[in-house]
Order: structure tokens, then C-alpha cells, then sequence
């Protein structure tokens, strides 16, 4: 049992100061490369992920976040393309990672100027390596839905109306 010394010294705690924290930490996204404030164009970002690479060659997240830099920033998705595939290319990988990336790549293509069939090629990927998975599921229910998913992601067009006359009810003859 503890002691009365113990116990007033619970009561007397000197309070816990906390520091400041990043609010919506959970709203963020991981791959997100343009989240640095301090990076101020995609060229820096660029910079400071290939050093990155050049140090650990097998840093995952600095391939996914160079990759989506290349396509999203640079329209490059080529070069998008080649630091996934190397990723791919690395021995002992994760199936689910290997599926994540193939996704990855899949919404990547989507953005290209021929990206429906870029994207099912890559779906197609995923279904021949892991046949009989929820995986190759999941991918193939994908590779029907693409029509619908590049609909979604198509910039509403905007209609003008006409200009008519306001007080329509309101006039007397």
C-alpha cells in the first residue's frame, strides 16, 4: 500500500505543459510532396527527393512522393512511371505495397493524355500476378468502373444563362 507521503505527492503534480502540434494531422496525406511549406517550388521538392534517393535508394516513400511530383507537378509520367517500376523491381516486396503501387500508378495514368487504357493495363497487372486475391478482385472491378472514375474526376462545364426580364409577375398593364 502507498504511503501518505505518496499520495500528496499525486495531488501536488506540477502540471504537464504541453508544446505546439500540428492540428488535422490525420487529414493530411502521406504522399503528398508539396506539403513543405519551406519548399517553395516543384523543382526544390524534386531536389530534395532525389537526394533522398541517392542516400537510400530503397526509401519507399521518397519514390512515391518523387513519382507523384514527376506526374502531378512536371506532367512527366514517364519518369513517374520509372521510379514505381523500380520500386516494383525490388526483391522481397510486400504484396500489399506491390498493389498499392500498382494502384498508385493506375491513378497516375488516369491524368495522362491516354490514360483509360494506360491505367487497365496496369489493373490487368494486378489481376494476372495475383489471381484468385481479393486483390485481382478489387483491381478488376476497378478496370470496369475507369469510364466512371475519369467522369469524376472531369471539371464540371459551365452553363450561361440567358439575361430575363426580373419582374415577370410583377407588371401591369
Amino acid at each position: 500500500m502507498p504511503g501518505a507521503e505518496f499520495i500528496e505527492a499525486q495531488r501536488e503534480r506540477a502540471p504537464i505543459v504541453l508544446g505546439n502540434y500540428e492540428k488535422n494531422l490525420g487529414l493530411k496525406s502521406k504522399a503528398d510532396p508539396t506539403r513543405d511549406p519551406g519548399l517553395a517550388t516543384p523543382a526544390q521538392q524534386a531536389s530534395v527527393l532525389l537526394n533522398r534517393i541517392v542516400k537510400a535508394p530503397e526509401d519507399w516513400e521518397a519514390r512515391e512522393q518523387l513519382a507523384i511530383l514527376y506526374a502531378r507537378q512536371f506532367r512527366r509520367y514517364d519518369m513517374a512511371k520509372d521510379q514505381l517500376e523500380t520500386l516494383l523491381g525490388m526483391s522481397n516486396q510486400p504484396d500489399r505495397a506491390v498493389v498499392r503501387w500498382l494502384n498508385l500508378l493506375a491513378d497516375l495514368q488516369l491524368d495522362a493524355p491516354d490514360g483509360i487504357a494506360q491505367a487497365r493495363e496496369t489493373l490487368e497487372r494486378i489481376v494476372k500476378r495475383f489471381a484468385g486475391t481479393p486483390y485481382a478482385d478489387t483491381a478488376a472491378a476497378r478496370a470496369a468502373r475507369l469510364g466512371l472514375e475519369t467522369k469524376a474526376r472531369e471539371i464540371p462545364k459551365t452553363i450561361k444563362l440567358g439575361v430575363y426580364e426580373q419582374n415577370i409577375g410583377l407588371k401591369t398593364d
